[in-house]
């Protein structure tokens, strides 16, 4: 359940709707996948917890999974859920918004990441998606762990080693993101990006000993 989108120079992958289709779990949920300038997104869950939005004005389209609102637990605005990656915006959700006039994809993340986004980057492109069955469903990669993780997590007990995950080439959008991801393989964070996320975005928060341990891991 969740968002699935592709950002890229090259064709959306053949393999995009069996992905879309390894995150219904049941048959009753929703599937919606439409083209977009820079790829494709598509979203699979209960009507309750899909939303898509357009602005008539820009063009901009924003897709959100969960529950967005404002810090004060009301409705936001229509132009507070398009500024969702700023400080506007609570709730419990992730997002994808295309706007027409930028280049790519944005991920908007809540600010406790409890809607989780992956992300894969490939050579021809960026892969999003809230459900670990549509990353490998998709091909893009092979199933396996990461072995550095796998030693820091055991000699240092940490669960969370910035935005990489237990599965080797597979990371995790860290908590109130507003990235933009771009068809040539590159990421931007946004102007919208939250206060203190930058401190999970472009600086590394692995001590020392764990740095060590992930060097020694990747060289046996």
């Amino acid at each position: 359940m969740g968002l699935l989108a592709w950002c890229g120079r090259q064709a959306v992958p053949a393999s995009f709707d069996s992905a879309l289709a390894a995150m219904r779990e049941d048959g009753a949920w929703l599937v919606r996948s439409e083209s977009v300038p820079s790829g494709r997104v598509g979203a699979v869950g209960p009507a309750h917890s899909l939303r898509r939005m357009e602005d008539s004005g820009s063009g901009a389209v924003l897709w959100i999974d969960g529950s967005l609102c404002g810090w004060d637990g009301r409705e936001p605005s229509p132009e507070a859920m398009f500024r969702a990656g700023s400080d506007s915006c609570a709730g419990h959700f992730a997002a994808i918004l295309c706007h027409p006039g930028h280049e790519g994809l944005q991920a908007i993340t809540d600010p406790w990441g409890t809607r989780l986004l992956y992300q894969v980057r490939h050579a021809d492109g960026w892969l999003l998606a809230s459900d670990l069955d549509a990353v490998f469903a998709a091909g893009l990669l092979p199933r396996r762990v990461d072995p550095a993780y796998m030693s820091s997590l055991l000699r240092f007990n940490k669960c969370r080693l910035g935005d990489r995950t237990l599965l080797y080439d597979v990371e995790v959008l860290p908590p109130a993101s507003a990235i933009r991801f771009l068809p040539d393989g590159r990421r931007e964070v946004t102007p919208e990006q939250r206060r203190g996320t930058a401190l999970l975005t472009t600086g590394n928060p692995l001590s020392d000993e764990v740095r060590l341990a992930e060097a020694t891991a990747r060289a046996a």
